[in-house]
């Protein structure tokens, strides 16, 4: 399971981040509207992650802890 990613963004879509991190792995996390304004291509980023495990899928969710 995955619970925290920090890296590098390399693509924001609509409420999804591709980050890439420094082993060089790139993972696509799901993200609110408000984290989608907030990290922008370039930026770096530490965000704790929910994995849900799907039959069909493995979907990442980030989000920051307040």
């Amino acid at each position: 399971m995955i619970g925290y990613i920090k890296g590098t963004v390399v693509a924001n879509e609509d409420r999804e981040l591709t980050i890439l991190t420094e082993g060089g792995v790139g993972y696509v996390v799901g993200v609110t509207p408000t984290l989608n304004v907030k990290y922008p291509e370039g930026e770096s980023v530490s965000l704790f992650v929910e994995t849900f495990v799907r039959e069909d899928a493995i979907v990442l969710f980030g989000f920051e802890r307040i």
